[in-house]
């Protein structure tokens, strides 16, 4: 057991003489030299271009609109509509994306961050939705116009819901809307025959 001891003294005491010369050739991490990798401190990141990213976020608006008006009268929602009544939608979407690229025009020159921000405004008060409202007043108004007299009050009036539903653009107030599907149903109260009131008996 003594001799085990011994030996262990031994090797103890000789790892420690050879690892202080080690421990001293050790190059300083904290000395580095020109060759070292060691990082610099951070360099902050610049705050990006307030008109580039306006400009950036618009865009994405007006792609987004541009898509909606475009689905808004695809085939597959406004067939079974007169031919005359499909290409006046399609009239109507074409001057909307027309202002759209009129303002995406004026973006590109501007050099305005907050006339970028009001556009952006503008255009997201824009609702394609109104020709989505609109297909369905029109889908009904020709039903009912196909169904009513020739020359009669009702005829006349269901013309008159047509027109105006016609002048629907992205710029539509809701409160049209509502008017158009007031008026439509009180002209289709008009072509419900009025209920059979049976004779009183004798």
């Amino acid at each position: 057991m003594r001799i085990v001891i011994r030996l262990l003294t031994v090797v103890v005491a000789l790892g420690l003489v050879l690892s202080a010369p080690l421990a001293q050739a050790a190059p300083s991490s904290v000395d580095a030299g020109p060759g070292s990798h060691a990082k610099g401190p951070k360099q902050g990141k610049g705050k990006a271009d307030p008109v580039a990213r306006a400009q950036r976020q618009l865009e994405h608006e007006l792609a987004k609109v541009s898509k909606a008006l475009d689905r808004a009268v695809k085939p597959s929602r406004i067939g079974g509509l007169s031919a005359s009544t499909q290409a006046a939608l399609r009239e109507n979407v074409a001057a909307d994306k027309a202002g759209l690229d009129a303002i995406r025009t004026e973006a590109a020159s501007a050099g305005d961050s907050a006339v970028l921000r009001q556009a952006r405004k503008d255009v997201k008060t824009l609702r394609a939705v109104n020709y989505v409202l609109v297909v369905n007043v029109l889908r009904k108004a020709e039903r009912l116009l196909a169904e009513a007299t020739p020359g009669s009050a009702a005829a006349g009036q269901l013309t008159a819901v047509v027109t105006r539903a016609l002048s629907v653009d992205a710029s539509t107030d809701k409160a049209l809307l509502r008017e158009l599907r007031a008026d439509l149903k009180a002209v289709k109260s008009l072509l419900v025959p009025p209920a059979h009131t049976p004779s009183p008996a004798p």
